[in-house]
């Protein structure tokens, strides 16, 4: 286990989809984030940034993309709304 068993996130984009928006991308290493900690994580970088903040990572063994707003949370698999082309995609195991 990398990183002491913290995720490894990197920001993928200052200007997701052209709108301001700040994507980041977790490095999926075969352990799922934990949805709580999550939901607080994209909340508390929403207050810094104060624009929508997104994620993309593997979950279930599915990529997909969290989102929050500022006001609610959404979530979608990859391939059905915005498109991030994160580089975890890969090592999903497909």
């Amino acid at each position: 286990m990398t990183n002491f068993g913290q995720p490894i996130i990197r920001i993928e984009d200052a200007n997701f989809e052209n709108r301001g928006e700040l994507l980041l991308t977790h490095l999926h290493e075969g352990i799922d984030m934990q949805p709580d900690f999550m939901s607080e994580t994209l909340k508390n970088v929403f207050k810094l940034w104060k624009r929508p903040v997104n994620i993309a990572t593997v979950m279930d063994e599915t990529a997909q993309l969290f989102r929050f707003d500022g006001k609610e949370y959404t979530q979608h698999k990859l391939g059905e709304g915005p498109s991030p082309n994160p580089a975890n995609e890969e090592s999903s195991g497909s």
